[in-house]
């Protein structure tokens, strides 16, 4: 009995590590040498993507009315990966630290998760230009197809601005618009735990009043 109680204990004791997995990544790009492809920052976590707001197709490859969502432009994706580049080399002034930033200028880019997280911090900088898209633009951050919560931006105004948000919860990922160079990116996150993790959370409580009441009634 004593072996069953502590082997509950120790699937109880992964499956709460599980759950109080939280990462924070910071990424300032200032290794980059010259232009290179964004896949070289990217952590464990997350990868660059080139995103379009697009709608589904149907099975005859015919647009979906009102299915439009972000999503990885494929196309794009591999024929001209996402960047970091020099930002003065590019006639954009210094980059907010450093002299390299991730190059959102040609393209919106996704920054997809590895799986779902609640986001508890996030920011990034914009760059010290004030070039890029006139008006408001967002930051949107997604999970699965909706956008669940943005940052408004202006990128002509307030030069290296940093604007953030956190308490999102069930992301899977966030949409940097294009026309703009992005440094500084801090992401924290964690873990939402998958159907896997409380299968085991709900054994182990499960095997644990087994072993109570089989002692019980012993």
């Amino acid at each position: 009995m004593k072996s069953s109680l502590k082997l509950a204990a120790l699937l109880l004791s992964v499956a709460a590590a599980g759950l109080a997995r939280a990462d924070t990544f910071n990424l300032d790009f200032d290794t980059a040498t010259g232009a290179t492809d964004a896949s070289a920052f990217a952590p464990s976590i997350f990868s660059f993507h080139n995103a379009t707001f697009a709608p589904d197709l149907d099975g005859f490859g015919d647009p979906i009315v009102g299915s439009e969502h972000w999503q990885i432009d494929t196309a794009s994706d591999t024929s001209s990966p996402v960047q970091v580049d020099s930002t003065s080399a590019n006639g954009w002034g210094a980059a907010p630290s450093g002299s390299f930033a991730l190059d959102g200028r040609p393209q919106s880019i996704l920054i997809q998760f590895d799986q779902t997280y609640n986001l508890d911090a996030f920011s990034v900088a914009l760059d010290n230009s004030t070039f890029g898209n006139l008006g408001t633009v967002t930051i949107d951050f997604l999970s699965g197809s909706s956008i669940i919560g943005h940052i408004n931006l202006d990128q002509t105004q307030n030069p290296g601005q940093m604007p953030g948000i956190s308490g999102l919860t069930n992301v899977t990922g966030f949409v940097l618009p294009s026309g703009a160079f992005y440094d500084n990116l801090s992401v924290s996150v964690t873990a939402v735990p998958e159907p896997s993790t409380w299968a085991l959370i709900f054994g182990a409580v499960g095997l644990g009043f087994a072993v109570v009441r089989r002692r019980r009634q012993g």
